[in-house]
């Protein structure tokens, strides 16, 4: 299962202008290779950017240069559509802009 993310301000990707991104769903290799996105402790749900940065780039396929150009408000759906592969209640404990 896919998910697109519509960009509120395009990036460049591959020599590009993005207005989207389509993420793939993870494999296990993806996990293994990456981890988790997410940390549990004290009963928080903590996010590792960095974590979610590297799965944005691999299930999108675009350039880390491209989810640094995100904007904030277009990084906080990336990051929640990334969890979201994760369990809905992931995504639902996704702060929110």
């Amino acid at each position: 299962m896919n998910i697109t993310v519509k960009l509120s301000a395009p990036v460049r990707a591959h020599g590009e202008e993005v207005n989207e991104l389509v993420l793939r769903a993870p494999t296990g290799k993806d996990i293994r290779e990456v981890g988790l996105p997410y940390a549990i402790g004290d009963g928080r749900v903590l996010f590792e950017s960095a974590v979610i940065a590297q799965f944005a780039v691999r299930l999108a396929g675009v350039p880390m240069s491209a989810i640094d150009a995100l904007s904030p408000a277009d990084w906080q759906s990336v990051m929640t559509a990334v969890v979201g592969f994760f369990g809905q209640d992931l995504a639902e404990a996704a702060p929110t802009s």
